[in-house]
């Protein structure tokens, strides 16, 4: 018995350390696989502030892995699952789309 309760310890190692891989190279696909650059430009007098390239100079990529942190967030509600977040997606990026914002 002593060396199942051993081997079991070992597999649960094992097995959160495999769980840690996956989200790590999963949140390092998030900027090759998603894109949600942002147009917005403001202008005041000769001073033009492109917001995507100001977000960029902060932290690269931050509005994919916000974005995807945010469905993440969702999933985890009750009454969201992955249909209403393809679709909340698809709806938000129309509508953002034709604000002119992306």
């Amino acid at each position: 018995m002593n060396v199942v309760s051993g081997m079991s310890e070992h597999l649960n190692a094992l097995t959160n350390a495999a769980t840690l891989l996956g989200v790590t190279v999963i949140g390092a696909m998030i900027p090759s696989v998603i894109k949600a650059p942002i147009a917005l430009t403001f202008k005041t007098g000769d001073v033009k502030l492109n917001i995507q390239e100001t977000l960029d100079q902060i932290m690269p990529m931050m509005v994919p892995a916000i974005l995807v942190g945010v469905i993440y967030w969702l999933l985890d509600k009750k009454h969201f699952n992955s249909t209403r977040a393809i679709l909340a997606i698809i709806v938000l990026a129309i509508i953002l789309k034709a604000l002119g914002v992306m």
